[in-house]
């Protein structure tokens, strides 16, 4: 079990409990990773503007980060994760618009296809960032939950509809979704399998777990599960990472990363261990 921000429901709670969990696959044994935030990092041909503002678009692409793989690769990395590539107004993506639409400023479908390809040709796996918590304001579903109410709202969680809604870390830029919900949850399983088959990624990273109802992990343990069997032939090769403060197996602690970065920044830190 694992701790969640989530509401608690009426009539009890459903949890997902993996008595025997499909093992990893054998790539991540010796895998490297290397982040890439994508509208910080390259675009071809030409340099990025100097560092000076956080919120603006600096005008990275998918193709610039192609042409800097034999440089990722001589650092000795051999998984590049990128920050969500979904339609969306910000230079970070985590307000995305669209689940299945890559930001046209990063070039779109057809840029991500080249990029995967490049990368596998090098022996590279291909890590996306994955939403499952929240969306931006600007979403279609979000906009049909204000518009229409009803089955649309219950998309996401409303405290009183249309005004006051549960956000992510109380940014209202980023509406919650009601993944306790059992159509939310399926949309999101079919949002997630687009991204592996469609563009033949290695896996997906999904952000902020922690504030997802513990009954998203049941369809999240099915789509490992059906990755694993289905799509490998029965041999696992897809990976699911989470994201998160207190979740289950396969985590990224941010906490001990951050606390490690303090440290290993400054070792009069080390008490924050």
């Amino acid at each position: 079990m694992w701790a969640s921000d989530s509401d608690p429901r009426l009539g009890g709670q459903e949890f997902a409990y993996e008595t025997s969990p499909p093992p990893p696959p054998d790539w991540v044994h010796d895998g490297v990773c290397y982040h890439v935030m994508v509208d910080r990092f390259a675009r071809p041909g030409e340099s990025l503007p100097p560092p000076g503002d956080s919120t603006a678009l600096y005008g990275g692409t998918l193709d610039g980060i192609r042409e800097k793989l034999d440089h990722i690769a001589e650092l000795s990395c051999n998984v590049l994760w990128l920050s969500p590539v979904h339609r969306s107004p910000s230079h970070h993506g985590y307000d995305h618009e669209d689940f299945l639409e890559v930001e046209p400023r990063y070039g779109g479908d057809a840029a991500l296809v080249r990029l995967v390809n490049a990368a596998h040709g090098q022996g590279m796996r291909v890590l996306l960032d994955f939403v499952p918590n929240h969306t931006g304001r600007g979403h279609h579903l979000f906009r049909d939950a204000i518009a229409k109410d009803g089955d649309a709202a219950d998309y996401y969680r409303f405290w009183q509809w249309p005004h006051y809604y549960r956000s992510f870390f109380d940014v209202i830029s980023l509406p919650e979704l009601d993944t306790g919900n059992s159509d939310v949850r399926r949309h999101l399983i079919r949002a997630a399998q687009h991204w592996l088959i469609a563009y033949g990624i290695d896996g997906v990273r999904c952000d902020h777990v922690a504030g997802v109802d513990p009954a998203f992990c049941v369809p999240g343990a099915e789509l490992a599960t059906h990755m694993a069997l289905e799509l490998c032939g029965g041999e696992p090769s897809h990976l699911i990472v989470v994201g998160s403060q207190a979740t289950p197996a396969r985590i990224i602690d941010f906490p001990f990363k951050f606390a490690a970065s303090l440290a290993l920044g400054n070792v009069r830190s080390l008490h924050h261990f």
